[in-house]
């Protein structure tokens, strides 16, 4: 798996407007959250302390990134680089996905963040029966120059020996930072056998 540098810079004009809506909707959280802290930011800028209310500004959207949930906004089957709906691929071929993630958390200090993921995999028959299980079978850590909103990786998995039939792949990607994880599953179907690979009983 590699990562291609699809990533959005979490700007400041995104920063404000969060914060503007923060300010705006009603605050039942505890102490410290994202709409008290734009208060507090919004304050100090009122008494003239722009210093102050722009660090208070930055913490209040950083406590509101650390309200997301790590997720995976969408997925992308590629062949040959193309967007498909569906793939049809001999024994031995390879299975490129593209995943887009969302509410990941960060490592290292402000001035060299990283992010990191790992990727699970079962290999399923359609009728659910796990054929195949991979752990850490591919992961990704990339130093980022500012929060980002999402971030695009791209997994080649190559399809072990199997018989012609339809079967899943189902991927667990894991935020090494948060320790959160979110999965999606991806039908395919064998059909012949790539190259001299030997068919096996499925």
């Amino acid at each position: 798996m590699y990562c291609r540098n699809f990533y959005a810079p979490f700007s400041e004009v995104l920063r404000i407007a969060l914060l503007v809506i923060s300010i705006g909707s009603a605050s039942t959280a505890m102490a410290a959250s994202p709409s008290e802290l734009a208060r507090e930011a919004e304050a100090l800028a009122r008494q003239g302390n722009m210093t102050e209310a722009m660090e208070r500004m930055q913490e209040a959207a950083d406590a509101l990134w650390g309200l997301q949930q790590f997720k995976i906004v969408e997925t992308t089957l590629l062949i040959d680089g193309e967007p498909q709906q569906t793939a049809i691929l001999r024994s031995g071929e390879a299975l490129t996905i593209s995943a887009l993630l969302a509410g990941f958390s960060y490592e290292g200090s402000d001035d060299n963040l990283s992010v990191s993921f790992a990727v699970d995999v079962d290999i399923r028959h359609a009728n659910g029966r796990v054929l195949a299980s991979m752990q850490d079978f591919a992961s990704v850590s990339q130093t980022v120059s500012g929060r980002v909103a999402e971030f695009s990786i791209e997994m080649n998995l190559t399809t072990p020996a199997l018989l012609d039939g339809d079967y899943e792949a189902a991927f667990t990607l894991r935020d090494l930072a948060s320790g959160q994880a979110a999965q999606f599953v991806q039908g395919f179907s064998i059909k012949g056998i790539l190259g001299t690979m030997p068919q096996q009983g499925n």
